[in-house]
């Protein structure tokens, strides 16, 4: 009954569009996690929201093991690694284009590790694409990326209008999370492109965040994205791996949060002396992210930081020693120290009266 009820809701001109629009909100519309036996990449046809098989192509290789980051849930299978003596490149079609003609959002995410990088060296790009096709008369065109420069390190989004570069550079071995983004707006000059990196002490935001890493340019983008477009460089030694390509509607259709415990700086489940060390290390930093203790996401790590890992103490493993033994014997750079010891009796008096 409820059912017909839905039906019968969505008759009428004004009333169908409107329902249309609502069953497209919220929706995974392609997904590639290279769960495939090591080998060539050319063949395999898994994933979804793909219509064929990944075609033939040189120098992108499934290895073995999936890459991982401590705010997303695992992924099964392997990974993808895209060492070549030449330009690795390889494109597969969606099973449903989509046009970017109509007002829309759409998410891309994806976890990427770069190895061998130099700064300054040609030929060590490697990135995302989604493509308008040579197809009904349409001319093939790169409408929006999340790429690497090509003469180093730099996050890049690469769009019809401009490409627009980052100011910080991706670390060699260092496992990625990357978000990106398409707005496409109603009226002309508006659609835009924006890209979100989280290394992997970033604490990934649960919902879209306000700030990006970068944002691209205005212009107006009314192409048919008809495929997805994996590259990379062929500098000597390097290569770029990539692994879990979402493709969605929203932001949650493309970011799968494995929640971190407040208090776990280091990301192992547990909330120890290890924290408390890392929370030692970098304290009164103004510059500091999850994984070196700022737990508040001011960008400090002070005392409000060192109440959340007390109040957490102990959480996943029965900790050897107490919290207010572990505050005495933490190693912390002078003059921090008799700072933080100085607290020790504050910080115990507010977890006194909070219990």
């Amino acid at each position: 009954m409820n059912e017909i009820l839905k039906r019968l809701a969505c008759i009428g001109a004004g009333l169908a569009m409107t329902c249309m629009l609502t069953q497209a909100r919220g929706e995974l519309l392609a997904y590639e996690g290279f769960d495939y036996t090591e080998g060539a990449l050319s063949g395999q046809n898994g994933g979804s929201g793909f219509s064929a098989a990944w075609p033939t192509a040189v120098g992108m290789t499934v290895v073995a093991d999936s890459l991982s980051h401590p705010w997303i849930a695992a992924g099964s299978g392997n990974s993808l690694n895209t060492a070549a003596t030449s330009q690795s490149d390889n494109f597969r079609d969606f099973t449903t284009p989509m046009n970017m003609g109509n007002p829309q959002t759409i998410y891309v995410s994806w976890l990427l590790r770069r190895t061998g990088s130099t700064l300054g060296t040609s030929g060590e790009f490697s990135g995302l694409i989604l493509r308008q096709n040579a197809v009904d008369g349409l001319s093939a065109a790169e409408v929006a990326g999340w790429t690497v420069n090509s003469n180093g390190e730099f996050p890049r989004t690469q769009s019809i209008g401009a490409n627009v570069d980052g100011t910080t550079p991706y670390l060699d071995d260092e496992t990625y999370f990357v978000v990106g983004k398409i707005s496409v707006a109603a009226s002309p000059e508006s659609d835009q492109i924006f890209m979100k990196i989280y290394s992997s002490s970033d604490r990934v935001d649960d919902s879209e965040p306000v700030a990006w890493t970068i944002i691209g340019g205005t212009e107006d983008n009314s192409q048919i994205l008809h495929s997805l477009r994996l590259h990379s460089g062929n500098a000597a030694g390097f290569s770029a791996t990539f692994d879990e390509i979402r493709i969605g509607t929203t932001w949650s259709d493309v970011v799968a949060i494995n929640p971190v415990h407040d208090g776990d700086a280091n990301a192992d489940g547990m909330v120890n002396l290890a924290d408390l060390q890392i929370l030692g290390d970098n304290w009164q930093s103004t510059t500091a992210n999850w994984g070196s203790a700022d737990f508040t996401g001011d960008g400090s790590v002070n005392l409000a930081d060192l109440q959340i890992i007390g109040d957490n103490w102990g959480f996943g493993a029965a900790a050897d020693i107490s919290f207010d033994q572990a505050l005495a014997s933490v190693s912390i750079p002078e003059p921090a120290t008799l700072t933080l010891l100085s607290l020790v009796s504050l910080t115990l008096l507010h977890r006194g009266m909070s219990h």
